[in-house]
């Protein structure tokens, strides 16, 4: 799988630094979210939330392109997520 880089920047206080990184090559627009993913209708409040497959929510924000950007990062195997995390340059997923 090639590196994929997410967002602009994140804290890493493992590793004590920020992380920059270009922007995503996902598509801003709400029909690109993964497959599995739905984002749900805006609520009373203002959220809009991320399901999976089976209903559950995975994450609320008030921007919905941030969750479309969210779902192609969590439809990735939880073991490639915790070690882009801890490597020094975001690898598998991201790079630096």
């Amino acid at each position: 799988m090639s590196a994929y880089p997410f967002g602009n920047a994140y804290p890493c206080p493992s590793l004590g630094a920020t992380r920059c990184r270009q922007q995503p090559p996902v598509p801003q627009h709400l029909e690109a979210v993964a497959t599995g993913f739905r984002i749900t209708d805006q609520d009373s409040h203002g959220f809009f939330s991320l399901t999976d497959a089976d209903e559950l929510t995975i994450a609320s924000a008030r921007g919905e392109y941030a969750l479309v950007e969210l779902s192609h990062l969590v439809s990735n195997p939880l073991a490639d997520i915790m070690a882009s995390y801890e490597h020094p340059e975001g690898h598998p997923l991201f790079q630096v």
